[in-house]
């Protein structure tokens, strides 16, 4: 357990940290700590792809808005979004549905939390994809995805551990 109860009015946190929770500073900061959760929570929203056309074009996306960082961009069946080079995104995290392609050619995409692809995904060229979830988040593959030569994908920034690239799909590396 994370916090295990030693007295009434205590908590110790495993860095043998005793932090007494009822001071009016532990009180505030708690308190500042759940409502600043749940505004994050509140303010993430999924976002579908209405047509083909370019990540960065409102008219790609339902609303005419570009998904970011608090979104979950989902690119849905028949719809090829693009990032092209130069081009970079970060959003909360990405879903490919059955029959949906992202396609990056030198374009780069940063994800918060996990790639869910049951679509296609094609890197070509210098196309960047960076997943920087906490541990067992990462790539989900049950469609089909190809890395081509000279891109890069990268799981789990700062050196945090346990993430993955769960693969049950096809995956061509450097075609």
């Amino acid at each position: 357990f994370l916090f295990q109860p030693l007295y009434a009015d205590t908590i110790f946190i495993k860095s043998n940290l005793l932090i007494n929770y009822k001071t009016p500073i532990m009180k505030r900061f708690l308190l500042i700590s759940i409502i600043l959760l749940q505004l994050i929570q509140a303010n993430a929203t999924r976002i579908e792809s209405t047509q083909n056309g370019s990540f960065l074009a409102g008219t790609s996306w339902a609303g005419g808005v570009v998904p970011s960082i608090n979104d979950t961009a989902v690119i849905k069946n028949s719809h090829t979004i693009n990032m092209i080079y130069g081009q970079s995104v970060s959003v909360r995290a990405l879903t490919v549905l059955q029959g949906g392609t992202y396609y990056a050619s030198g374009g780069s995409i940063a994800v918060e939390d996990s790639i869910n692809n049951m679509g296609t995904i094609l890197l070509q060229s210098t196309g960047v994809i960076t997943v920087n979830g906490l541990a067992g988040k990462g790539i989900t593959n049950s469609g089909y995805m190809q890395i081509g030569y000279g891109t890069y994908v990268s799981i789990g920034q700062n050196y945090l551990c346990n993430r993955k690239f769960e693969n049950t799909g096809d995956l061509l590396v450097n075609p």
